[in-house]
């Protein structure tokens, strides 16, 4: 899923979940975000409540377009069950709050509940 954020951010995101020898792994929703001007580094994750989701940053980088720079992040986040569950019962969409301690630009991911539904069901066959 494609989403957009305030100054000028786009990005994307999925929801996977590997299966290995009938053992399904963790949910994680990996993205990619990208941006003008100064390098954000963001390295956690929120739900609405506050509470906190595995976030870990995959990798950076930038390049120079003519007159300024576009930054790019991937990142993966982790989603447990009972997690989802809370946020299935409440919303149709899960929203996750993406932040940087290096700078005061945050962005929220909605990821809609039928993508993790899904991802679900094909994991379960």
């Amino acid at each position: 899923m494609r989403f957009t954020a305030r100054d000028r951010t786009d990005g994307y995101a999925i929801v996977s979940r590997t299966v290995e020898k009938g053992v399904a792994g963790a949910i994680e929703v990996s993205g990619l975000v990208r941006y003008p001007e100064d390098f954000r580094s963001y390295d956690h994750a929120t739900f609405k409540d506050g509470e906190r989701v595995p976030f870990e940053q995959v990798g950076d980088s930038s390049e120079w377009l003519g007159d300024s720079y576009l930054f790019t992040e991937e990142f993966k986040l982790t989603i447990s069950d009972e997690q989802l569950a809370h946020y299935a019962d409440e919303y149709d969409k899960v929203p996750v709050l993406v932040h940087s301690t290096e700078s005061e630009r945050s962005f929220v991911v909605y990821i809609p509940i039928n993508h993790f539904s899904a991802v679900l069901e094909v994991s379960q066959r």
